[in-house]
């Protein structure tokens, strides 16, 4: 244990003057060092506090891959249903007896998927490995 060398002089009301002595006695140690423990708390947390953003950083590292991933799937996902509703609708143009070029049906749904879904870098990367 460290040697105390200073002394700092510290007024309290009397109902916490009361409250710090019984958890000393409930703690079985004496109202100083309670008081010298609850001040060096203080610091670790705020210490701790210092370094959230680092282990964010860390975590965000870690998880971007990840992320970045999902992004890229939920993009797809998202084309595939916005390309489904476009030839949805081509099939029901072509049921009613009206002349659809399929072909173009499918490049129009996609292009018009991509279109609405477009998010980016995101979207150009994704589109890019395809």
């Amino acid at each position: 244990m460290q040697r105390l060398s200073e002394i700092v002089k510290v007024r309290l009301t009397r109902e916490t003057f009361i409250k710090v002595k019984k958890e000393a006695e409930k703690q079985d140690t004496t109202a100083s060092e309670l008081t010298r423990d609850i001040i060096e708390n203080f610091f670790k947390t705020e210490n701790a506090k210092d370094s959230i953003p680092e282990i964010e950083d860390a975590f965000r590292r870690v998880l971007q891959p990840y992320i970045d991933r999902l992004a890229g799937l939920t993009v797809h996902a998202g084309i595939a249903a916005g390309t489904s509703a476009w030839l949805n609708r081509a099939v029901l143009k072509m049921v009613a007896n009206q002349d659809v070029d399929t072909i173009d049906a499918w490049n129009q749904a996609v292009a018009k998927s991509k279109a609405n879904l477009k998010r980016g870098k995101m979207l150009e990367e994704t589109t890019e490995k395809d």
